[in-house]
């Protein structure tokens, strides 16, 4: 298992503090996947977990997770068959763009924890993407965003990073 530096450490604790309800805002590189999958690795209770990332990180949450952690996770690929009504593990990773179809199975799971990577991709209030993570997160005990750049241009494209992590800060736009 890899040691976190001191900084991640309380990236960690700040989770915690957060009660599982954080957006960890580090520059690039820095390890906030590593911290989030900590997080995750601490909770064992937290299960079924899903990760929302960009499609073309979604094996490298899968890597980091096994070889820093001893983690296994699970892929998702593609649009949900109508057979398939159930997830394929208890730490699940699927990209923004194929979440709305895998939606039903998701809420059947009753994730207790949710974690987004690049969590300035729900910017957009009126997006697709946005509305499934939105329902996603419903009701779900921990949701860790991630991001380098949590606002990219306006402060109202918080809004809805805020509205996914802790709804109750600021409850209308």
């Amino acid at each position: 298992m890899t040691e976190l530096k001191p900084f991640q450490k309380e990236g960690v604790r700040r989770i915690y503090a957060f009660r599982g309800r954080a957006l960890l805002a580090d520059d690039q590189g820095l390890g906030k996947t590593l911290q989030s999958l900590e997080w995750i690795r601490r909770i064992p209770q937290r299960r079924p977990v899903v990760i929302v990332t960009p499609a073309s990180l979604k094996y490298s949450w899968q890597a980091e997770a096994a070889l820093h952690f001893g983690m296994h996770a699970e892929v998702i690929e593609g649009r949900r068959k109508a057979r398939v009504i159930e997830l394929p593990g208890d730490i699940v990773i699927i990209n923004y763009e194929i979440l709305k179809s895998w939606l039903p199975v998701f809420l059947k799971a009753s994730p207790q924890c949710v974690i987004l990577d690049e969590i300035h991709y729900i910017k957009n209030s009126r997006a697709q993407r946005t509305k499934a993570v939105l329902k996603l997160v419903e009701g779900v005990p921990s949701v860790v965003g991630l991001s380098g750049t949590p606002m990219t241009n306006r402060p109202f494209e918080l809004w809805t990073v805020m509205q996914a992590i802790k709804p109750d800060l600021f409850p209308s736009m």
